[in-house]
């Protein structure tokens, strides 16, 4: 299954560190739409259900018991 969203436009940028990266994807997804947010949302659940991701997995450690 191919993507439906269209990524031909979306902007590559070079940062020096991870706060910097964060500021980049915060203005990137601030500047789409609600309905461009929402479609990328239904997207990545739809390859989850297609078998495209093995889903997101609960990791619980448990103390031993003393």
């Amino acid at each position: 299954m191919r993507s439906k969203t269209d990524r031909s436009h979306w902007p590559i940028q070079v940062v020096s560190s991870f706060e910097q990266a964060d500021e980049v994807d915060f203005a990137f997804y601030e500047s789409l739409t609600a309905q461009q947010r929402l479609d990328m949302m239904v997207e990545l659940v739809g390859h989850n259900q297609h078998g495209f991701t093995t889903g997101l997995e609960r990791i619980h450690r448990l103390p031993k018991g003393e």
